[in-house]
């Protein structure tokens, strides 16, 4: 009898120990979008899908093509434009050369396109491309 009350205790265990880990697990994966915490009048640039660890954030009005940074360079896989004014560019080159994407006034993308996603090296935030 004593041994099948343990055997109920530790399957129970088990199962609470179970729950927990998977809950921390998922928990985990259901981090929050970052999108919310770019600035206002700003464009913003996330290293992954779906707003995910935010690389660089620029105010809106700068009308000349600047490196994105090193943490931001060829990084891009969504991006907001949080600006009620002007459009930004992101550029393939450093120059403002090669490829380049208008994010539109008041903008976001979650999931880039395959052909632009990890492909920005300057940007600027006014003036669009």
């Amino acid at each position: 009898m004593m041994t099948l009350k343990r055997e109920r205790v530790s399957a129970k265990l088990v199962v609470v120990a179970l729950t927990v880990s998977g809950g921390l697990i998922s928990g985990g994966s259901a981090v929050a979008h970052d999108i919310d915490n770019c600035g206002q009048e700003a464009t913003c640039i996330w290293a992954y899908n779906n707003y995910q660890n935010r690389v660089a954030q620029k105010g809106e009005g700068d009308g000349a093509f600047r490196y994105v940074g090193d943490a931001a360079n060829n990084r891009n896989s969504s991006w907001a434009n949080n600006s009620e004014n002007m459009n930004s560019c992101g550029a393939d080159y450093l120059a403002g050369d090669g490829d380049r994407q208008t994010w539109a006034i008041d903008g976001h993308d979650p999931d880039q396109a395959p052909w632009n996603d990890n492909e920005v090296s300057s940007w600027r935030t006014q003036y669009g491309c």
